[in-house]
């Protein structure tokens, strides 16, 4: 299994496995999963619900819009497409 540790912008290290990353790809199509575009993946990310609960005296959300495709570079081939 390929895995890789992640510094997220909060100084917070994950680690992360292609595997992960794309089960949380499910549902939205991608042509790019792999080792290299680990550090884009979504759980590299701080998360949504800590930002919305961070905002929510100050905004109103009024609509939650969820990707279909996402398309992410890689200069190296054998990625995994979902």
């Amino acid at each position: 299994m390929l895995i890789k540790f992640i510094k997220k912008m909060d100084n917070f290290t994950v680690k992360i496995s292609v595997e992960d990353f794309k089960n949380a790809m499910s549902g939205i199509y991608t042509s790019n999963i792999s080792f290299d575009t680990l550090n884009k993946c979504l759980m590299a990310y701080k998360n949504p619900n800590e930002t919305i609960d961070n905002i929510k005296d100050t905004v109103d959300i009024i609509k939650h819009i969820v990707p279909v495709y996402n398309f992410k570079g890689s200069k190296k081939k054998n990625n995994i497409m979902q």
